[in-house]
């Protein structure tokens, strides 16, 4: 059944924010991820005597705050956008950002 133009305008602009909210997930969530990965490199690098539980590390909290708010985030783009045009979307922005910040911040 084809829809009309107030109907299609409504779904193109419904796909258009999914989208952007996606890919603006994938990418917090992936940045958080690589800054618990570069916590964990930093913890590393102490003395064992002066290591920490990663629960105790300001760094690794600020990752995993970015990961939830970034997994509400795409949570909230299936609610809005159709599922292919998400994971899509979500699956690819996944991958660019996570090949870029691994290279260049933990060296990966």
């Amino acid at each position: 059944m084809w829809l009309n133009h107030s109907e299609w305008t409504w779904a193109n602009k419904r796909n258009i924010l999914g989208g952007i909210l996606v890919i603006t997930a994938s990418f917090i969530s992936n940045v958080s991820t690589n800054v618990q990965k570069r916590s964990h490199n930093r913890e590393r690098l102490l003395p064992v005597a002066e290591r920490r539980p990663y629960t105790r590390r300001k760094l690794w909290w600020l990752g995993m705050t970015g990961v939830i708010c970034g997994g509400v985030m795409d949570f909230m783009a299936l609610g809005i956008a159709s599922q292919t045009l998400v994971a899509s979307l979500g699956g690819a922005a996944s991958l660019l950002t996570n090949a870029t910040v691994a290279y260049t911040w933990n060296r990966e």
